[in-house]
């Protein structure tokens, strides 16, 4: 018979297994993004709450809620009004040249 630590109750057996990460949150996602969680879960050799779990970290310790890259605009706050124009109308060229519409 296994001898069971004392006092015993339901509550010690059900603490077996693997930690608690946090609460348990239920969200609801289309197909075509948790199928973009699942790829990047397999990508990160990890499991789909752990990828679920780093993106909504990135997503929270970004320094802007709308995804502007701050770098990028600081790169281009650097430059001068003329370098400005100029990296503006060469953007404007590769993508009229890849095929995208032309920026209004």
């Amino acid at each position: 018979m296994r001898e069971y630590p004392t006092p015993y109750t339901p509550v010690m057996a059900r603490r077996r297994g693997r930690p608690a990460i946090g609460e348990r949150v239920c969200v609801r996602l289309s197909s075509q993004m948790l199928a973009a969680v699942d790829q990047r879960a397999d990508r990160q050799g990890t499991t789909r709450a752990a990828a679920l779990r780093s993106l909504l970290a990135a997503g929270l310790e970004s320094s802007d809620p709308w995804g502007v890259d701050a770098a990028q605009l600081e790169r281009m706050l650097s430059l001068t009004p003329g370098q400005r124009v100029r990296h503006a109308a060469a953007a404007a060229k590769q993508l009229r040249r890849i095929g995208g519409a032309s920026p209004s």
